[in-house]
């Protein structure tokens, strides 16, 4: 039965790094994919000049499309007496969240009005939780926050 046991966990941390690992190369990935179909199914161009760049300047409207992120509950530096603590955040509708700590990992999906919660479970003493935010045009957005989890009477 320990064989079991052991089998079960280490294909569930295998299974889970793959998720981590598409979610995050997954907008690369597909557009690699789109690239090298494209390239296998296009005739043959006949040579020309590269075109001469053209000098631009980032617009108001290219840097309003940064990707909104914001932990609202626990505050970073938070000190908490139980595991699993409930993360709640908000960022863009329909963006892929993924939480990353010592104990746990989720990839969620936020709902229409950006919204997004989990439970999340802690070790004992100081946890750094990475946030991460990917959004569908390929932008993302990442915060690094701390949670203590002690069961310490205060």
């Amino acid at each position: 039965m320990k064989k079991e046991v052991l089998l079960a966990i280490f294909l569930g941390a295998v299974l889970g790094g793959a998720l981590v690992v598409l979610a995050r190369y997954h907008q690369e990935l597909v557009s690699l994919g789109q690239k090298q179909w494209q390239r296998w199914h296009q005739a043959p161009a006949q040579p020309t000049l590269p075109p001469t760049p053209k000098a631009t300047s980032p617009t108001p409207a290219a840097k309003e499309k940064s990707l909104p992120l914001e932990l609202i509950s626990p505050a970073d530096g938070a000190v908490v007496n139980k595991s699993p603590v409930l993360i709640k955040g908000k960022t863009q509708p329909g963006a892929t969240v993924v939480i990353i700590g010592d104990e746990d990992e989720v990839i969620l999906v936020a709902d229409d009005q950006g919204n997004f919660k989990t439970n999340f479970k802690l070790t004992g003493g100081a946890n750094d939780i990475e946030m991460t935010a990917y959004g569908p045009q390929g932008t993302e957005k990442k915060i690094v926050f701390t949670v203590t989890y002690s069961t310490a009477k205060f």
